[in-house]
């Protein structure tokens, strides 16, 4: 069990890096709409370029293109791991 708590730890982990993504303007606009105030107004202020690199929004346009922690999970751990993940991930998320 303890290696499958590494491989586990370690698979979040990656997800949570920041992901390959190049944002754009189109990404970011279509982020800060889906917040609530006061961080609506606070990200339009600091704009696109100052938040083109943010982990936020690079983990939304991936939750966009069905690329999500439970889809990047189950693509990623075995089964029999994945299942235990599901079962326990309030532990971990």
């Amino acid at each position: 069990m303890d290696e499958q708590l590494l491989r586990i730890r370690r698979t979040t982990s990656r997800f949570f890096e920041l992901p390959p993504v190049e944002p754009e303007p189109r990404h970011f606009n279509d982020w800060v709409n889906s917040m609530k105030e006061p961080l609506r107004t606070m990200f339009r202020r600091l704009g696109y370029n100052q938040c083109k690199s943010l982990p936020g929004l690079c983990h939304f346009i991936m939750e966009r293109k069905d690329e999500g922690l439970q889809e990047y999970m189950m693509r990623h751990l075995s089964p029999q791991d994945y299942r235990f993940w599901k079962e326990h991930r309030s532990q971990w998320c």
